[in-house]
């Protein structure tokens, strides 16, 4: 009995130990059939066939991935390959209107396999007869888009990282943008109602997609980005480089910026009084305003004159009188967060007060306001004929008005002779408005250039047949020039004389002293009377650099120099402020009348010769022929 109960106890274990191991080998033996995903970017025209897919149910299933495989498809009528599935290699790129195969392979994890019905970018793809081998034959070539324009408001002081988001639309058709993120330099998210100030680092982050059919480039520094105000395309600002997010349809773009203080573009101001006659200064006093929310204020103003030209601050006791100019300086300071623009548009009372000038004093501006003390005319001109535009004038009733110089271009044949009421420079009483109309004259014939040591293929030979041509000079005798010889304190202050008159009154008529006295005499006497010079020179000696400058800048009106180039103060390597000549020498450089040599030198105290001379007076009377350049 003791043995047939020990032989059953040896059965059942064996039983269950056959069926445990029965067991297992069936599990092993099932082949779990598993629904794949594969995403893969679109082809994109020009681009080469290296797209690495992203399994959307991680790599659970899937042991390595062994490749991806491009393919030409060739249907019927379509462009014509090798074969009907010709293999795509590194070194080729995808083509528009061409249809494509994509092979997906992989290794499966043991006891998986790829389950029908799975899919390449959500379209069933058939397992190639294979089952670690997905197949879709639906893939065209989308359209590339190599850049995108941003429009948007450029970050400055005040505005909220909200109003820059809002200000962002993408300028890139069949791009969208998605999302907007805006970060200070660390990548923290600024609140969305921060108001930024000036010196704020801001990051503009911008996630875009494209349209079905299109794509950005593969590789993301092939994708450019550009952010402009709205309205000013052609001013786009490079972004910096992109992130490609995902695939080839997404991408994540970004500018920087710091920001600035809004510019103010206009100023305005109204309730300046106007100086009467026998009215006192302490007791034209002014409420000055501004428009509400004008982001500006107006901090002080104070009586100045001009006198001889130049501004002149006058004491509260001054008695106002009747014709002279006097200036109302008034001082403009600006909103914190705001800048007043480098090119701002200063209005006074509405437009009927003249801002011949604007002083910049830090973030602040300075205006001067002129104003004519008592009744005023107007004086208007009229080109009869000619050609050319000159503002009317309004200026003192009953006072002398000196006639201005004529800047009407004469028509063809003619010249400038006088205006219809005097001759430039003399002074007339006016009562009333008055239209001045500009008399022209036949021109007189050219002079024939007769100078036999200047040749057409010298540098200076064009220059000095204008000089001549025009009556600015003469020769050392009848035929010679003498290119290359000094010129003379006496001849700087001819040249000078002669550019005056030609300029105001069109036309040069003056000429030697009579016998008996200095040739120049009559030079020296018209440039005193013109104030263009105010000392006695030596006459014959040979003129400096920074002599004869001292004359020319004053040959002309100041407005016949204005200004064409930057030029600081200090900026001329061997001319500092301190230099007794260096408000001429800035002047004519500014004006874009001399440039130096030598990176910029004057060369003060060296002698110039009459060649170089020639072309100074080429660019004294013809402004377009000034030099262009900045000196900082």
């Amino acid at each position: 009995m003791k043995k047939t109960r020990r032989a059953l106890s040896l059965l059942l274990v064996l039983a269950l130990t056959l069926g445990l191991f029965a067991g297992l080998t069936v599990t092993a033996s099932a082949i779990d059939e598993v629904r794949i995903a594969v995403t893969i970017s679109d082809p994109v025209v020009g681009d080469t066939p290296d797209f690495n897919p992203r399994l959307d149910y991680g790599n659970i299933y899937v042991d390595s991935l062994k490749s991806v495989k491009w393919y030409y498809w060739n249907p019927t009528g379509g462009i014509e390959h090798k074969g009907l599935y010709d293999p795509m290699t590194s070194d080729m790129t995808f083509e528009r209107n061409v249809k494509y195969i994509v092979q997906v392979e992989f290794n499966m994890k043991s006891g998986y396999k790829i389950k029908p019905g799975s899919t390449i970018n959500g379209i069933s793809a058939n397992d190639g007869g294979q089952y670690y081998i997905l197949k879709l034959e639906d893939f065209y070539a989308d359209e590339r888009i190599n850049r995108v324009d941003f429009q948007l408001s450029t970050p400055s002081a005040g505005m909220t990282p909200e109003d820059i988001s809002k200000s962002i639309s993408c300028a890139t058709p069949n791009v969208k943008v998605d999302t907007i993120s805006i970060t200070d330099a660390a990548d923290d998210p600024y609140v969305s109602n921060y108001a930024l100030q000036s010196g704020d680092e801001v990051f503009v982050y911008v996630d875009v997609t494209v349209d079905k059919g299109y794509g950005f480039p593969k590789d993301s520094k092939n994708l450019e980005s550009y952010f402009g105000v709205p309205g000013t395309s052609p001013d786009y600002q490079p972004g910096q480089e992109a992130y490609s997010e995902k695939n080839n349809q997404e991408a994540r773009l970004y500018m920087r910026y710091t920001v600035e203080n809004k510019p103010l573009d206009m100023v305005s101001i109204t309730g300046l009084p106007k100086p009467e006659p026998g009215g006192k200064a302490e007791d034209c006093k002014a409420d000055l305003k501004v428009p509400s929310g004008a982001h500006y204020s107006v901090w002080g103003m104070e009586w100045g004159m001009l006198r001889d030209g130049s501004e002149e601050k006058i004491p509260f006791d001054t008695v106002f009188e009747a014709g002279k100019t006097y200036l109302a300086v008034i001082l403009v300071e600006p909103e914190a967060g705001y800048k007043i623009a480098e090119d701002v548009t200063v209005v006074v009372n509405e437009g009927s007060v003249t801002v011949p000038k604007v002083e910049r004093d830090g973030d602040d501006i300075i205006l001067f306001a002129e104003q004519v003390c008592g009744e005023t005319v107007t004086v208007s001109f009229d080109a009869n004929g000619g050609t050319g535009t000159r503002s009317p004038e309004t200026v003192p009733k009953g006072v002398p008005y000196n006639l201005p110089p004529c800047e009407f271009i004469a028509p063809e044949g003619k010249e400038f002779d006088n205006w219809d009421r005097g001759t430039p420079g003399e002074d007339i009483i006016l009562d009333s408005d008055i239209t001045l109309k500009a008399i022209w004259k036949d021109k007189a014939a050219a002079r024939i250039m007769p100078f036999t040591d200047v040749k057409e293929s010298d540098w200076f030979y064009d220059d000095v047949k204008i000089a001549y041509e025009t009556y600015l000079i003469d020769g050392y005798t009848d035929t010679t020039y003498e290119p290359n010889k000094n010129l003379t304190y006496a001849q700087a202050v001819k040249l000078a004389a002669c550019m005056h008159q030609k300029y105001t009154t069109g036309s040069v008529t003056l000429e030697n002293a009579e016998k008996g006295k200095p040739w120049y005499e009559t030079y020296v006497d018209y440039a005193k009377a013109n104030k263009i010079i105010s000392k006695d020179y030596e006459w014959n000696k040979a003129a400096t650099r920074a002599g004869y400058i001292e004359i020319f800048a004053n040959a002309l009106p100041d407005a016949a120099f204005a200004e064409k180039n930057t030029v600081a103060n200090n900026a001329i390597p061997d001319v500092k402020m301190g230099h007794p000549q260096a408000a001429a020498i800035y002047k004519l450089y500014r004006a874009g009348i001399l440039e130096g040599s030598d990176g910029f030198k004057c060369k003060p105290n060296d002698n110039i010769r009459r060649s170089e001379v020639a072309a100074i007076l080429t660019r004294m009377m013809n402004a377009s022929t000034r030099k262009s350049f900045s000196l900082t």
